[in-house]
């Protein structure tokens, strides 16, 4: 079939035009991208460059090799070589380019392979866009975030960033020693936490989860966990976890901060067990002192009653009882003083070890043949200033005991003594301890050993795990404060069925041993004739104390209150007045002030004081002040004239 010349005439212009209009077409759309676009021959001299290109590399780039742009020795050809070899069709390169204003910039290249029709490379198509901004942040953002892992590394915490997918994105290296070394970074906070939280839930189950919180209320929270370290040792662990809000106010992220607060949470509860014990304590010492004056009255007057009976009176035996609960009630008022370091002391300078040597045969009959008694005293101890009756009776007698009631089928207890060194390290983690040196006296048993609810209380007043009837529970809240009123610590160790450990710290000083001084003491209770001033304004003691002097012989002048005793001694026209006997305590003058005045008119008098508080102006927390005369209330007959006999013929 034949085609005439106007058909193809006509078609011959239809494609040229529709050419025309695509080129027209791809030029447009060449000149509207923004990323380069250039072709380079087999020489790779520049062929042709879209608009972005001429605007980049200049509109006389082309006919130049692309060489003539790079900045310094690149090795950019050698990335290419393989496209021009023919063995890659497209290739990746990345390089720093001269724009046409000089400037250094970073283009990102694709590179596509061009061949004729016989497969021959003819030369390389491009496509290339400037990253150099981009590279700018992202190297910002890697120094960004090497600063931030630096910082958050530097932390002994535990912090991490978590997702909405709760996957850990960002963890320092304390996370990392909390997962045992392995980086927890990508987990699921879920994988990382339930080997860690005894309380956090499983996988799917995020209801405890402070993350979780945070996303739903976009608020702040803490949380404390019980948490368990790689090598299975319990920790009480404090999470707090704050949102990261971005433009749109929306939380894209969670930053949780892990805080060992074991310590802490120590301290603190050894803080309030201090607390408690010092409010016990003001407690216990009140009562005591209140009872100690009934006491006294009770005790003095049944001294009286069973000197002036005879034997045979049927009420005889009964006043014998009432005296003998006096003076137990006496010996429990003694414990609570005690505990409330409120008894009077009279420390001296000692060798701990010679106490526990002596102390060792009546150790031994108190804990049975059935308990083996182990002493390990160590060498050249140094020196404590303590009331070595106290430490004796009060504290190791005591510990004795008890280990004893905690060893039914015997047992081991061991006693040993050493010099320690408390540092400023073992001072942060025991509440109210100093550090220095220290005589430490150690008292283990093999017996039962205690829970921590029972640790917690042992050494409160009347607190006892004996069946009813069987113990005061006195005798390790006397321990205490005897302890603490030598100005020493007292810690105890203990397991169920792996026994007890008590741990005592008593401070060092560098003064030379004191050795006691022995006084003849008369079997009988001694009588005199001397003019004593009795000041007490407590009516029925003052009368129980006079009239016990007076049937010892003695010429008894009484004063309600230090006024009083100061007209009495002002107008008393018998001669000398050889004793006054005050009270500490008394209202409108203290016996301190009223010795002071009477000494400006009697001044050989002898001066007692008495008292059933000891936390005044001569007592200071228990400790007398040196040359001072002190008898403690409740006092017999026989306590009394024997101190007044001592006093008025001392030297």
């Amino acid at each position: 079939m034949s085609v005439d010349k106007k058909t193809t005439q006509k078609n011959s212009n239809g494609t040229a035009q529709f050419l025309n209009t695509l080129y027209s077409r791809n030029q447009a759309i060449f000149a509207a991208i923004p990323d380069i676009i250039a072709e380079v021959d087999e020489n790779k001299v520049y062929t042709w460059m879209n608009k972005a290109g001429l605007e980049f590399f200049g509109v006389d780039s082309l006919g130049k090799e692309a060489a003539f742009f790079f900045v310094g020795e690149q090795d950019t050809y050698e990335k290419v070589k393989s496209l021009f070899n023919g063995d890659e069709n497209i290739v990746y390169v990345e390089s720093w380019q001269h724009r046409r204003d000089g400037e250094k910039r970073l283009l990102a290249w694709w590179c596509c392979v061009l061949k004729d029709d016989n497969g021959n490379v003819t030369g390389a198509l491009s496509t290339a866009r400037d990253i150099t901004e981009q590279r700018h942040n992202e190297d910002a953002l890697r120094r960004s975030r090497a600063f931030l892992q630096s910082v958050i590394d530097a932390s002994s915490d535990v912090m991490m960033v978590i997702d909405r997918d709760y996957r850990i994105v960002l963890a320092n290296r304390a996370a990392q020693k909390m997962a045992g070394g392995k980086d927890p970074v990508s987990a699921h906070l879920t994988c990382y936490q339930v080997t860690h939280h005894r309380d956090t839930p499983c996988e799917g189950e995020m209801e405890l989860c402070p993350a979780k919180k945070v996303f739903e209320t976009r608020t702040p929270v803490t949380v404390t966990h019980t948490h368990y370290n790689a090598d299975g040792n319990e920790h009480v662990v404090e999470i707090s976890a704050a949102p990261i809000i971005n433009e749109m106010g929306e939380v894209i992220q969670v930053v949780e901060s892990f805080r060992d607060v074991t310590e802490r949470k120590r301290i603190e509860s050894q803080l309030r067990q201090s607390v408690k014990m010092e409010a016990i304590g003001r407690l216990a010492g009140g009562i005591a002192h209140d009872f100690n004056n009934m006491l006294a009255i009770i005790q003095g007057y049944a001294d009286l009653m069973l000197k002036s009976m005879d034997q045979d009176s049927r009420h005889y035996e009964d006043v014998q009882s009432i005296r003998a609960a006096a003076k137990r009630a006496a010996t429990l008022t003694r414990q609570l003083l005690a505990f409330g370091r409120k008894q009077t002391i009279q420390p001296r300078v000692i060798d701990l070890n010679e106490i526990i040597t002596d102390t060792d045969s009546m150790l031994r009959r108190i804990i049975g043949e059935d308990i083996e008694l182990i002493t390990i005293l160590g060498e050249n101890p140094w020196c404590v200033k303590v009331d070595p009756i106290q430490v004796a009776e009060q504290v190791i007698i005591n510990l004795a005991a008890n280990a004893r009631e905690a060893m039914p089928d015997g047992g081991k207890l061991t006693i040993e003594t050493s010099n320690v060194t408390l540092d400023a390290d073992y001072a942060r983690r025991h509440a109210e301890v100093t550090p220095g040196d220290y005589v430490m006296l150690t008292v283990s048993d093999t017996g039962v050993g205690m829970t921590e609810e029972i640790k917690s209380h042992i050494f409160e007043p009347f607190f006892t795990t004996r069946e009813t009837g069987k113990g005061t529970g006195l005798g390790l809240s006397t321990v205490y404060g005897v302890v603490k009123q030598s100005g020493g610590y007292i810690w105890v160790y203990s397991e169920p069925g792996k026994g007890t450990t008590f741990k005592i710290y008593l401070p060092r000083v560098v003064t030379p041993v004191e050795r006691m001084k022995h006084e003849y003491e008369p079997e009988n209770v001694p009588r005199g004739n001397e003019t004593i001033m009795v000041a007490e304004d407590e009516s029925s003691v003052r009368k129980m104390t006079c009239r016990m002097l007076r049937d010892q012989g003695y010429i008894v002048l009484e004063a309600s209150d230090g006024k009083e005793a100061i007209r009495a001694a002002e107008g008393f026209t018998g001669g000398e007045i050889h004793m006054l006997i005050t009270d500490v305590i008394m209202p409108h003058m203290s016996g301190k002030d009223l010795v002071g005045r009477v000494k400006t008119i009697h001044p050989n008098i002898k001066v007692l004081f008495v008292s059933g508080y000891t936390d005044n102006a001569i007592v200071h927390h228990g400790v007398l002040d040196e040359g001072v005369n002190f008898l403690v209330k409740p006092f017999s007959t026989r306590q009394l004239a024997r101190t007044v006999h001592r006093l008025l013929n001392a030297k």
